[in-house]
């Protein structure tokens, strides 16, 4: 059932509206990316603006312009930005990523995962899950032309999206210099992947996180990069 709030240790994110609720990908993304002198950051498909807010309090100087093409999901995301402590540093607004101008150092997005398979009949939900509402193509190539010299790209996809990322990053002659395999728990198959891109050749770092022990509970490893956030991890 989905919550219709969520508390978090800085902040807290009304999740009624967006067609995309919360989810564990989200807080991986906004708590994994790299926010290291940015100043200009874009949230690509924002949805209830979790990512744009973690972003916002690992970086205390960063103006973040969050879009999305659901209204309700922007409207959400606006109300949970002037309900923060960063308010004045977050904007979200109706736009496709495929119309975005501008130059960023930053742009992250937990883009639609879905390629096959039955679409929901709510049109706001489908268009938030599957990604004929935003290619994987269309993320990298037009993330290439909006990123500032020295500026990444970071986003999540399913594990068997890996080679597919891989030929569209070639062909659009993005550089992998961050991957994260992500698996739920000790001895399970991975299920995502982070991936960060740049425009500038950086030596590949390779990375894996493992969310839950063979005993159930989280791991130091995921304990230690979302504890900032989550109000049950010291």
């Amino acid at each position: 059932m989905r919550r219709d709030y969520f508390d978090f240790k800085q902040f807290s994110i009304a999740n009624k509206n967006s067609p995309m609720p919360m989810t564990t990908d989200s807080v991986l993304m906004g708590a994994w990316c790299n926010v290291s002198q940015m100043r200009r950051v874009l949230d690509v498909g924002t949805g209830t603006g979790i990512i744009a807010l973690m972003v916002a309090q690992r970086n205390h100087d960063c103006i973040i312009d969050a879009i999305d093409i659901d209204d309700a999901a922007v409207n959400e995301a606006q109300t949970n930005f002037v309900a923060s402590p960063w308010g004045e540093r977050l904007t979200a607004k109706t736009l496709d990523f495929n119309q975005a101008v501008g130059q960023y150092d930053l742009i992250v997005s937990n883009p639609p995962f879905f390629t096959s398979g039955l679409k929901s009949p709510i049109h706001s939900r489908a268009m938030a899950r599957h990604t004929n509402a935003l290619t994987f193509e269309q993320l990298i190539s037009h993330s290439r032309e909006l990123l500032s010299a020295g500026g990444r790209l970071s986003f999540i996809t399913p594990f068997d999206s890996q080679k597919s990322v891989i030929e569209i990053s070639v062909f659009n002659s993005m550089n992998i210099s961050k991957m994260c395999v992500v698996a739920p728990s000790e001895g399970r198959a991975p299920v995502r992947i982070l991936w960060e891109l740049t425009a500038h050749l950086e030596p590949l770092v390779k990375e894996t996180l493992v969310l839950r022990g063979a005993d159930g509970k989280y791991t130091d490893d995921y304990s230690r990069l979302c504890r900032d956030f989550y109000l049950n991890f010291p």
